[in-house]
């Protein structure tokens, strides 16, 4: 897997506008060679991490990335 690190800060407005482009894309089948991993951070001090696209062959190295910044 190829890493170029990039991070994005946004405001509410912004996510919802990024989701819905994301959404067409996956309704478009743009999506399915593209695997996007996210660590959702919840007010209680928690955190889930998201995996989604691509394979199940292309998810589990992401999601290895993501969980190797744990703590």
């Amino acid at each position: 897997m190829i890493s170029e690190r990039k991070s994005l800060v946004w405001g509410q407005a912004a996510v919802v506008e990024h989701l819905e482009k994301l959404l067409v894309a996956a309704k478009a089948g743009e999506l399915d060679d593209v695997v996007m991993a996210h660590r959702v951070f919840k007010s209680d001090g928690t955190f889930e991490d998201i995996v989604f696209g691509g394979t199940e062959e292309q998810r589990e190295p992401a999601l290895a990335k993501l969980s190797a910044t744990d703590d």
